[in-house]
């Protein structure tokens, strides 16, 4: 076997002779980062590379796995990556690394939709919907699924951002691979709760942006995030607007589409800045006794 030149090596490798590389790493050619994991990288902290080269990692150890990590690509807040490898008669045991510990788990492996990436797959929207409605136990610092609201809020963002025609689309590849998944009682749930952001169905929504989205009204927290931005400098008075917004968009019943909308006109919500300021117009409290309750 003709012996490998550590100029031609990538940063992240497995070596295929574990007695040459453990030479190569005594003469300082390359590193030993864990158990089988070498780096042609001398300088950079173990953990920063192996964070910063995640896939490259996962891919090495799991070729082909699919990342299923609740929240975005990539590991957690505490490192950890869950990602599913294929039917396996057990779960493989996790495997910790500088920076990374990859959580493996038996499961159906790439289904329609999972996108090719570095030598894994990422799971599609759909899919990640699907997983994040199953039920899971949180480790100490972190867990494999979204809670129900943040779930609720990623759809409204989808929703925003791509339109509502977005969820609808979404739905439908969700019910195309449920089978492949075993998640047809997920698909009921994601089913139930994507006709709920479109106002077709009456099931129970758990944050304001989701409620605001049935009754036709959708909750624009990006304004909410400017105004975070804005009391950085030290000026109260957005974090006083902030306030208010809030507490008054909490006595909003966003159920009812048409009681929002009366509330808005008597509120004076719906108010342009140059009305009110020539009428002198003002937000009311919505749960005022002299609104009209009609």
């Amino acid at each position: 076997m003709p012996v490998p030149k550590s100029q031609d090596l990538p940063e992240l490798f497995i070596p295929d002779d574990s007695r040459w590389a453990s030479r190569a790493a005594g003469r300082g050619e390359i590193r030993r980062l864990a158990r089988g994991l070498y780096s042609t990288n001398l300088s950079e902290a173990s953990a920063r590379l192996v964070r910063r080269r995640w896939y490259d990692v996962a891919a090495l150890y799991f070729p082909a796995a699919v990342d299923r990590s609740a929240a975005a690509a990539g590991p957690a807040t505490d490192g950890s990556l869950f990602i599913d490898v294929g039917r396996r008669p057990i779960n493989p045991r996790p495997v910790g690394l500088p920076g990374l510990t990859l959580r493996p788990r038996s499961g159906p492996g790439p289904v329609a939709g999972d996108v090719p990436f570095a030598g894994l797959r990422m799971a599609s929207p759909a899919r990640i919907a699907l997983d994040n409605l199953r039920p899971s136990r949180a480790r100490a610092s972190v867990s494999r699924t979204l809670r129900r609201e943040e779930l609720e809020e990623r759809l409204d963002r989808l929703a925003r951002i791509r339109g509502p025609e977005a969820l609808n689309e979404l739905r439908d590849q969700a019910r195309v691979i449920a089978p492949a998944l075993d998640a047809h009682a997920q698909f009921v749930r994601l089913d139930e709760l994507v006709g709920a952001l479109l106002g077709t169905r009456d099931a129970d929504l758990r944050t304001s942006a989701g409620r605001a989205r049935r009754a036709g009204l959708p909750y624009r927290d990006e304004y909410l995030a400017a105004l975070r931005a804005l009391s950085q400098n030290g000026n109260p008075t957005p974090l006083c607007m902030l306030d208010r917004a809030q507490r008054w968009a909490a006595l909003m019943p966003w159920t009812s589409r048409d009681r929002v909308l009366e509330l808005m006109n008597q509120t004076n919500a719906l108010a342009t800045p140059e009305r009110a300021a020539a009428d002198n117009l003002h937000l009311r409290d919505p749960s005022a006794p002299y609104l009209s309750q009609t």
